[in-house]
């Protein structure tokens, strides 16, 4: 399924309102640093005036950030300067909105079901995680389970027009992949959620690539017709900031589509098999350590080979994205701290795993635990965990001593060090609403997970 403005390998840029040096002024004014605020590194965005206003006035006291994950392949350094984002504005104190697009992925016909996108959710969350994401403070929900989406999403439809929808997303993408449609109207529920009445922010923004673009002006043309309705749910339009797209190795950007040409984080690939309707998911595969750090150093030699110039070029533009990757257009420097990042990245995985595991089976009943032990003791052989479900089995009467720790009898269970946020990056518990935990999703395909 293609991007919300086109072809989803293409790198899209300045696709809305570029952001001036009075934004990143305010931007840089938080506690929080990161390079991409301080480098100037966001592409552009829609509606910059209201979040600015919004943000000035009362930073992050009404306005929350949203960005979901379609599970449909490993994540890249592409999603990563997306988390990276995130991660910038829920360390500031905004509240975080993550939806993992299982509905527009059931949709895809190259995804079978849900035996494969799960499994793909679970391993991007590990990543997300190690990313310094706070998944327990954020709201991460699969859209088939946050029916105030749907509600919202339904609401705003009945503003739609045919010929808007062509107008925003070409003739061909409507008839061609007419329920890339339904997609689009949940994504703009989604976009809308922090603006419920059950969350009461006066603002939502998404955080996105620009090629997603399209949904943000759906959902601007949409709310703006339901804020004249009076929408309680409704109360202003939302806003954008796009981060620059990421390079691969070749001049696209980096892209499960284009897997000879992406560096990857995770451990899990996907390979396609032809069908009759174009490509279809035949197998996930999981590689550990060695072999990812191996992988993405024969893609560099490989281009090297192949146009050593553009190669180089590509590196340098991720350099200057990520200063950890090494001085820009230095390919040694670059392989030297790929597998030095690598390295890190797993050790924060493994953390994040522990810690999702763990709180998954503390609130587990005994029969789910019994059920469950098999797949999660095979999980803590295969990744080398030092998690001892003895010790969490005492008992399933467990005090949240803290956001940032659960307490089961004597036993303390504490969430990655990485993690720390301010208060008011909490959504609070009760206003979830979603049966299935983010810690679920990975504790259900837990015999499958490498870090």
């Amino acid at each position: 399924m293609r991007g919300a403005v086109g072809n989803e390998s293409k790198i899209h840029s300045n696709v809305g309102e570029l952001l001036d040096e009075e934004h990143y002024k305010s931007l840089r004014l938080m506690d929080f640093k990161s390079s991409i605020v301080e480098e100037e590194k966001f592409d552009s965005g829609r509606n910059l005036k209201t979040f600015f206003d919004n943000f000035n006035n009362d930073k992050f006291n009404n306005i929350a950030i949203v960005s979901g994950r379609k599970p449909s392949g490993a994540c890249h350094f592409g999603h990563r300067m997306v988390v990276d984002t995130l991660v910038f504005f829920q360390k500031n104190g905004s509240q975080i909105f993550m939806p993992i697009a299982d509905l527009e992925a059931s949709l895809d016909e190259k995804i079978k079901d849900e035996s494969v996108y799960i499994p793909i959710a679970a391993d991007n969350l590990l990543d997300w995680g190690a990313c310094g994401l706070n998944l327990d403070v954020a709201h991460v929900y699969l859209q088939s389970e946050e029916k105030r989406v749907t509600n919202i999403a339904y609401s705003v439809a009945r503003e739609l027009t045919f010929e808007k929808a062509i107008d925003i997303y070409g003739r061909d993408t409507i008839f061609d992949e007419f329920p890339f449609l339904f997609a689009a109207l949940t994504q703009v529920g989604d976009i809308i959620l922090p603006q419920h009445r059950d969350f009461s922010k006066k603002h939502s923004t998404m955080i996105a690539g620009p090629d997603q673009d399209g949904h943000m002006k759906m959902t601007m043309f949409l709310s703006g017709n339901r804020i004249k309705s009076e929408d309680e749910n409704i109360t202003s339009m939302p806003s954008a900031i796009y981060v620059s797209h990421v390079p691969g190795l070749s001049e696209d950007k980096a892209s499960a589509s284009n897997p000879e040409h992406t560096i990857y984080l995770g451990s899990m690939r996907t390979s396609y098999a032809k069908s009759e309707t174009g490509k279809k998911l035949e197998t996930i595969t999981r590689i550990g350590l060695e072999e990812r750090i191996n992988e993405s150093l024969s893609k560099v030699e490989s281009h090297i080979l192949s146009d050593e110039d553009k190669t180089r070029k590509c590196i340098a533009s991720m350099q200057k994205l990520f200063p950890e990757l090494g001085k820009p257009g230095d390919v040694v420097d670059f392989k030297s701290k790929i597998s030095e990042f690598m390295k890190n990245h797993m050790e924060r995985r493994k953390c994040v795993l522990e810690y999702a595991l763990a709180k998954a089976y503390t609130e587990m009943t005994d029969s789910g635990r019994e059920s469950s032990k098999e797949k999660i003791n095979t999980c803590i052989k295969n990744n080398g965990l030092s998690l001892d479900l003895e010790q969490l089995a005492v008992s399933n009467n467990y005090n949240k001593a803290s956001i940032y720790s659960t307490i089961c009898e004597d036993v303390v269970i504490e969430s990655p060090s990485f993690w720390n946020v301010p208060k008011s990056a909490i959504v609070p518990e009760e206003k979830k609403s979603v049966k299935t935990k983010w810690y679920n999703l990975i504790a259900q395909v837990s015999d499958s997970v490498v870090v």
